[in-house]
């Protein structure tokens, strides 16, 4: 059982426990559920922007160290959320008016790739340095909406209507070179 009757979970992922960890689309939460006692707990996410702005987010990712990740899409924000101490870290992005985080993704190599939806980029987190460098897209208007990696370290991107001329969406490959 959830912890709210209202909760909307959208995307989960495991942790190295067996919990379930998941994003809630309508609200600033996120969630983790015990599979094995069915019992839910929710946290808070952190909110930068009050009023009449859309709540909740996506995805959700877990680093090598068990530490949350989320992209905090009106929020325009990353948060990252440290089981351990329960504790919030948020990091906004470049042009943050600009930016919708609506999807990231920890690759191999344990960066923290985040689809810059509303600006035509991606961006790389590195979570040992708390660095972020922002790639720009060569075509515009591609409202990036998933990104994954092949074991050769190439992002692949899904892409919305504006991305492709002719064609609509599509799904990009990106060879970036990764420290």
């Amino acid at each position: 059982d959830l912890p709210r009757l209202d909760a909307s979970p959208h995307d989960e992922v495991f942790d190295a426990q067996g919990n379930v960890w998941y994003s809630d689309f309508n609200s600033q939460f996120i969630g983790k559920l015990d599979p094995k006692t069915g019992k839910g707990v929710d946290y808070s996410v952190p909110q930068y922007r009050l009023g009449q702005v859309p709540q909740g987010g996506l995805q959700i990712d877990i680093d090598q160290e068990g530490r949350i990740y989320f992209g905090n899409m009106f929020q325009m924000q990353i948060v990252r959320f440290d089981p351990k101490t329960e504790k919030w870290t948020v990091y906004d992005l470049p042009d943050a008016e600009n930016q919708i985080p609506y999807a990231l993704n920890v690759d191999p190599k344990g960066y923290i790739w985040i689809c810059g939806t509303n600006s035509d980029s991606l961006h790389r987190f590195d979570p040992k340095t708390e660095t972020l460098v922002e790639f720009r897209l060569p075509s515009r208007v591609t409202y990036t909406r998933e990104i994954e990696f092949d074991a050769d370290g190439n992002i692949y991107v899904a892409e919305g209507p504006g991305s492709r001329p002719t064609a609509g969406g599509g799904v990009t490959k990106y060879a970036v070179a990764q420290n």
